[in-house]
């Protein structure tokens, strides 16, 4: 899910038609639906830039296993797809996206079923390639990392680009996107590049949790840096302390526990404190400080 349109509006990829519903928060209610094409169904939607949903900015961008495309509900007809601005990867080369993310200037990181990581220019979005062929569009990361060989069921990044927090199944993995003054998503980082850090659950809280499965983390958004990454298991709510992680406390969270499962969750901008989260049948504001089970 992401929140869109001044965070007035609420967009989730349906499971099954793969098409993006479009929902009114303050009125509660459904009020449109974007069905792409089969060849570019949606696998994941984020936003143009990190910080599109607290604006009035209209597009948004679809991510399926073979590339990425940009999304326009004021165009005409049910796909909404720009063509310009839509990238696949051509035969052999299709990675197996899974999930993406977009920093304050436009860059994107997209990771795969691979267990790989990749970073791309700004311009591939914003600029696009008019007047060019599918093939002539197809997608050339500036950076790559491999990292553990799980899959990545989702990737989120600061909004200046220089960290990236990836999902598996039952780890995060904390990446360093920049060495010096070069950016990954500018050039190639080659041999520079750092090996992520693994952020993993202490024994006690596995066994109480059970069986681990988290859903897709986040940084928190707001006017400065990023202090905190949240994601969370079953009914289970986690948040790790950002800036105590980048100094290797890579145990350094909380747990809090809600009323039922948690299928998403991301903070609110500015706000810290409350998440909203998810449920298979609500949608509620959770405030980690009055729901916090132990702190570690």
């Amino acid at each position: 899910m992401m929140l869109h349109h001044e965070e007035d509006q609420l967009l989730m990829v349906h499971p099954s038609s793969k098409s993006v519903v479009q929902m009114d928060l303050n009125r509660g209610d459904v009020i449109s639906e974007w069905r792409p094409d089969e060849i570019r169904s949606v696998q994941e939607i984020v936003p143009e830039n990190k910080y599109a949903p607290q604006s009035l900015t209209q597009t948004v961008v679809g991510i399926n296993g073979g590339g990425v495309f940009l999304m326009d509900p004021r165009l005409p007809g049910s796909d909404k797809i720009v063509e310009e601005k839509s990238f696949f990867a051509q035969g052999s080369e299709h990675p197996g996206f899974l999930c993406g993310a977009t920093t304050s200037d436009g860059e994107i990181v997209l990771g795969a079923k691979d267990g790989s990581i990749r970073l791309y220019d700004k311009k591939m979005l914003t600029v696009g390639k008019p007047g060019t062929s599918v093939i002539e569009r197809s997608l050339r990361a500036k950076t790559t990392f491999t990292s553990f060989g799980d899959p990545i069921k989702g990737v989120d990044v600061t909004h200046d680009g220089k960290w990236i927090i990836a999902t598996c199944k039952t780890y995060l993995l904390l990446i360093k996107a920049y060495s010096g003054e070069d950016s990954g998503f500018a050039k190639s980082l080659g041999k520079r590049k750092t090996s992520p850090r693994r952020l993993r659950l202490k024994p006690a809280d596995l066994r109480m949790i059970g069986d681990l499965d988290f859903t897709p983390a986040k940084f928190d958004l707001g006017d400065d840096n990023e202090t905190s990454i949240v994601t969370s298991s079953g009914p289970y709510l986690i948040t790790w302390d950002f800036r105590r992680v980048k100094q290797n406390r890579l145990d350094a969270y909380t747990i809090g526990k809600l009323q039922d499962d948690i299928v998403a969750d991301h903070f609110r901008f500015g706000d810290t404190h409350h998440v909203i989260a998810a449920m298979p049948d609500d949608v509620t504001i959770a405030s980690r400080e009055e729901k916090r089970k132990k702190k570690l």
